[in-house]
């Protein structure tokens, strides 16, 4: 569960055998939410990412709340926050923060993400996540990391219906202390579906991207141009500041 943890923004709570929660969170409270009620409109700069990553700036943040399926199937309900927080150059740092609670405990989470950025899009190379929390009578306490190399195209810079790419990298990862541990993973991602989503920060045009991946796996997510994830399976996009 570890593997997913790290994967996503978010996953499963931690049961009895705990599990380190992915996910990106901030406290982005105060900035103006210019999402609307329409989600993104009007011409788009690229930045660094293109403009289906939705990186515009250092302080460009993502607020998420779980879906009705996954408050129902696991009895948890919280949010998170992912805030770009530096922009070097090509690479791009992403902090995120979340807690879910629930009536047998909770989890809090806190994550840190690299993407690599160039003319393909941004490139995915690695995360540190920790974790901690209470399920009944277990406290939890987790901590790991994890690397692809040469990474692994999330967000690529041109995307419409019947887009497909492959990628294929070295994932690396480690909790707890553990040895590192090394797969070679691969997946191939195809855009499958267009539709208008309707979200708590708005609506938005979006695609939907399939990922077929051995080694590693990751949440089918819609994208919407400027703006980037809208909505996976387990989590709604609820606010949204450029």
């Amino acid at each position: 569960m570890l593997l997913l943890a790290l994967a996503c923004a978010k996953q499963a709570p931690p049961g009895d055998t705990a599990s380190l929660v992915d996910s990106a969170a901030d406290t982005s409270a105060d900035t103006a939410d210019t999402a609307g009620d329409t989600g993104h409109t009007g011409t788009v700069d690229p930045g660094v990412c293109g403009v289906w990553s939705g990186v515009q700036r250092a302080g460009t943040a993502w607020t998420y709340v779980p879906s009705d399926a996954y408050v129902a199937t696991y009895g948890m309900d919280g949010s998170f926050v992912t805030t770009v927080t530096a922009i070097d150059n090509d690479v791009v740092t992403l902090s995120t923060e979340g807690r879910y609670d629930g009536a047998n405990g909770y989890f809090h989470f806190v994550r840190v993400d690299t993407w690599r950025c160039d003319d393909q899009g941004a490139w995915w190379t690695g995360s540190t996540a920790q974790s901690d929390g209470v399920s009944g009578s277990n406290t939890i306490a987790q901590e790991g990391w994890r690397s692809f190399d040469p990474g692994w195209l999330v967000r690529p810079w041109t995307l419409e219906l019947g887009t497909s790419w492959a990628d294929s990298f070295a994932l690396t990862s480690a909790v707890n202390g553990s040895e590192p541990e090394v797969v070679n993973a691969t997946c191939t991602s195809t855009v499958i579906d267009e539709q208008n989503r309707v979200v708590g920060a708005g609506t938005f045009p979006a695609l939907l991207v399939d990922h077929a991946c051995t080694g590693v796996s990751l949440d089918d997510p819609w994208l919407a141009a400027g703006t980037g994830l809208v909505e996976n399976d387990a989590e709604l996009l609820a606010r949204f500041v450029p």
